[in-house]
């Protein structure tokens, strides 16, 4: 199996793609969602984007999580529009307490990560 980077640089020839949360306090939002990675961002697990989502393909902000170079059977992601800040917003292990929050805490994960999330780098909301 081919070596995952931490770091998309865009130079690579194997598309990329990025495991996304969507900045969306629902429950049936509070999941990942796949998107690829353009060839000219330099997109980590932690970076702040902008996505397109659901059927008007409204552009939201959303949270880079994971990376992989699979992307789920039947699916046809749509690609990141742009990053908001150009250095991650979120540490792996913030990723990790945040899933650690979710799982021991029954809250939605977007809520754990919105706690270790400056409210200036979302606009000025804090929920």
């Amino acid at each position: 199996m081919p070596q995952i980077p931490d770091k998309f640089t865009g130079k690579e020839d194997i598309p990329l793609f990025a495991k996304i949360i969507i900045d969306i306090n629902h429950a049936n939002v509070d999941r990942l969602f796949t998107y690829r990675c353009p060839k000219d961002l330099a997109i980590q697990p932690g970076s702040h984007v902008l996505v397109p989502f659901g059927g008007g393909n409204r552009p939201r902000e959303g949270f880079v999580l994971e990376l992989s170079q699979d992307c789920p059977a039947g699916i046809v992601p749509k690609d990141v529009l742009r990053l908001i800040e150009p250095y991650p917003v979120l540490l792996p292990d913030q990723i990790k307490l945040a899933h650690w929050l979710k799982a021991s805490y029954n809250c939605l994960l977007v809520d754990a990560l919105r706690l270790m999330i400056p409210s200036v780098l979302r606009g000025g909301r804090v929920t």
